[in-house]
C-alpha cells in the first residue's frame, strides 16, 4: 500500500519540496462508498496516525477532505457542517504524540452559491441547524 508513496515522499523530501497530503476520502477499507467519511471515524483517525507517523520529517502538512460542503462528497450521510466538524478530534489524531509539529488544516469548501442539504451547503452560510 505504501510503496508508490513511500518513493514519491522520498523523492520529494531529498529535494527539498515541503509536501501537504491530502486524504479525500476515507480509505476503501474503512468505507466501501467511493465518496463519504468513514463507517468508523476511529479508522480515519488510525490512518492519519499511521500516515503522519510514517512520513515523520518528510510530510509537513495534511488536509483532511476537499470540498466536504458538497453533497456529493457524503455518499451514504446526510450532509451537514456538523457531519465534518464531529470526528475533528479523531482527524486531529495525527497531531497527537507522535506529530506535534505536523500542520492540519480543514479541507477547501466549494463556492457553491447554492444552499440545499441535498445537492450543497453554500460556502458562504452556516445553516441555523449547524450552529
Amino acid at each position: 500500500m505504501w510503496v508508490e508513496l513511500d518513493r514519491l515522499v522520498n523523492d520529494a523530501s531529498a529535494s527539498g519540496i515541503k509536501i501537504l497530503f491530502t486524504v479525500l476520502r476515507s480509505p476503501s477499507w474503512a468505507n466501501p462508498s467511493p465518496n463519504g467519511p468513514p463507517s468508523n471515524n476511529n479508522d480515519l483517525g488510525d490512518f492519519m496516525a499511521a500516515m503522519a507517523g510514517r512520513y515523520k520529517g518528510k510530510v509537513q502538512a495534511y488536509e483532511v477532505w476537499n470540498e466536504q460542503n458538497l453533497a456529493d462528497q457524503w455518499t451514504g450521510h446526510a450532509l451537514s457542517a456538523s457531519s465534518y466538524g464531529r470526528p475533528s478530534a479523531h482527524r486531529l489524531s495525527a497531531r497527537q504524540g507522535r506529530r506535534p509539529d505536523a500542520v492540519v488544516v480543514s479541507g477547501g469548501l466549494a463556492p457553491t452559491g447554492v444552499n440545499d442539504p441535498n445537492i450543497a451547503i453554500d460556502d458562504r452560510v452556516i445553516p441555523a441547524s449547524d450552529v
